[in-house]
Parts: structure tokens; sequence; C-alpha cells
């Protein structure tokens, strides 16, 4: 995700910042689709063939206008970039999905600097057809916080987080699986297998936020002219292939316990040095 911070000089900026990013993706023959919720413009593209070459499924650039919640400077508004599964509603998907949703990096999507390549194409020619303005580097928020080396990304604490967020996203998906059987939808049998399903997912969900997470941070290195191409792609590869080896180690220890060749002691013990 990146969120780039302009400044609008009319009342209609925003609206003619939606249709000319409709515009120069319709020209560009992706699919594109677009709507409006209050003062939010939401807009997705793909161009199929080539996505599903990359990442065997189908992956959308995504665009989100809005206002600033937290204006440094008056006209402040932000038109924040994403990429993540194509919405086949987007009317019916509504802001928190388009806002929160599937941004990770997909196993085997190791063409992501397509990515961020259409971002720069799309942001110079927001500015130099719309006259756009940025706002200054010094009243953009966190873009002076941000410090990445080629070496390293600095990921204390992630791991931690990353398991709330899991947990806590099953966890509504579950809420929504009682649901629907406190209303009969499904029976206890269906809820119960089903959670197991879910819960099952937990660690997957952990591992695909880390990515999404460090990828992040190669953008922002990538952006900022930290990382060529070559070394960002290398490290994207290196960063999703880590993270996959940890996860099927993982998945490895829980078969041992399960059974009976680690206690859950062991268990604990092997699993806290991944």
């Amino acid at each position: 995700m990146t969120k780039h911070y302009f400044v609008a000089t009319e009342q209609d900026t925003l609206s003619r910042v939606y249709r000319e990013i409709t515009l120069w993706f319709k020209n560009k023959e992706y699919e594109v689709e677009s709507t409006q919720t209050g003062e939010v413009y939401l807009v997705q593209a793909k161009k199929t063939g080539f996505l599903r070459t990359l990442s065997g499924t189908n992956l959308a650039f995504r665009v989100n206008i809005y206002w600033s919640n937290a204006p440094t400077t008056q006209g402040e508004f932000i038109i924040e970039t994403r990429v993540g599964k194509w919405f086949r509603n987007i009317t019916g998907a509504g802001l928190t999905a388009m806002f929160t949703s599937g941004f990770t990096i997909f196993t085997g999507f190791a063409g992501a600097g397509w990515a961020l390549v259409l971002e720069r194409d799309l942001i110079n020619h927001l500015q130099n057809t719309l006259n756009l303005k940025r706002v200054s580097e010094a009243a953009t928020p966190s873009s002076s916080t941000v410090t990445v080396s080629k070496e390293t990304i600095n990921t204390e604490s992630a791991s931690s987080v990353a398991r709330s967020r899991a947990i806590s996203e099953i966890k509504a998906e579950i809420d929504q699986l009682q649901s629907a059987l406190n209303q009969e939808i499904i029976s206890q049998e269906e809820f119960e297998k089903k959670k197991r399903k879910l819960e099952e997912k937990i660690d997957e969900r952990e591992i695909e936020i880390l990515i999404e997470e460090k990828s992040n941070q190669l953008q922002e290195a990538f952006a900022s002219g930290i990382l060529d191409a070559d070394e960002y792609e290398a490290k994207l590869n290196s960063v999703e292939a880590s993270a996959r080896e940890k996860l099927s180690k993982k998945q490895k220890l829980k078969e041992a316990r399960d059974n009976g060749i680690l206690t859950e002691a062991e268990y604990q013990a092997k699993l806290s040095q991944l």
C-alpha cells in the first residue's frame, strides 16, 4: 500500500482525479470498475491475461481517493494504491473491504515490480495532466519516519502483531458462522467442521500478513530509490520463500505433536525457535 498526499485546488479535484484514473486504465485496455461512496472514490483495474500469467489468480490494481482525515494543509487529499483480489461487485464490496482486504503478495507472485511501475506511471500522469501538487515532504505523514536499508528490514514485534491480527480476522469469520448457526442456516455439525477449517488457517494467515508488512517496507525502499528493480524483486522473493519455509516447519511440528512424537512442551520449545 502507498499513500500519495496532494493538495486540491478546486472543490471538484477529487472527482476529476477519479475520472482521469478511470480513463487512464481504460486507454491501456484494462478492465475497470469504479464507484463513489460519499466523498470516497474507488477504482479497480485488471488485465486478466497478464495477471494470471504472473500469479495464477485474478489480481487487481486498486486506487482509493479521499480527503485526508488528519490534514497538515488545507485541501489535503490522498490517492492510495494497493494490489489485491478483484472484487466482482465493487459497489457491494463496500468501503471496509476495499480499504482493508486482499493486499497480500501471493505465493509465486514474482513479478510484483509491475505494480510499482504502474503506480509510478499513473501518479506521474495525474501530476502532469491535472497539475496536481504534492503536500510538502515535511508535512507528509510517515514519509520522514520510515528508514529502510538494503541489508535488513526491521521486523521487531512484527510476528506477534501479525499473529494477533490473524487471530482477530479468523475470529470475525467464526463469529459469522456462529450467526449463521443461530439463524439455523447451518447445522451444529457444519458449524464445527467449518470452524475447524478456519482455525487451521491462522498460521497461514499470520504468514501472509508478515509477507504483506515486509513487502510494504520493500516498496518504500524501491519507491525512494534505496533498492533498484532487480534488488526489489530478489528481496521480495526471499521474504516470501522464508515466510513459506517457516509455515512449513510449523505445520511439521504440529503433525509431530499431534502424532505423539513431541510433547506439548517440546512442541512449544521448538516453535519458539523458528
